[in-house]
């Protein structure tokens, strides 16, 4: 019993592990695709660089 615990543990380490992961990249990309959206929305404006360009 001790071995399908671990087995069921590692499965779901790994589920949720490749959820975090799919997770992040999307939230990457959308942060990405939004700050390339306000770079060209908004070239002039001063406040913005310092985050963008963090």
């Amino acid at each position: 019993t001790v071995l399908s615990v671990f087995k069921y543990t590692f499965l779901a380490f790994g589920i949720v592990l490749l959820i975090t992961v799919i997770a992040l990249v999307t939230i990457y990309q959308y942060k990405k695709n939004l700050t390339v959206i306000v770079v060209e929305s908004e070239p002039t404006v001063d406040e913005t660089t310092p985050l963008i360009s963090e």
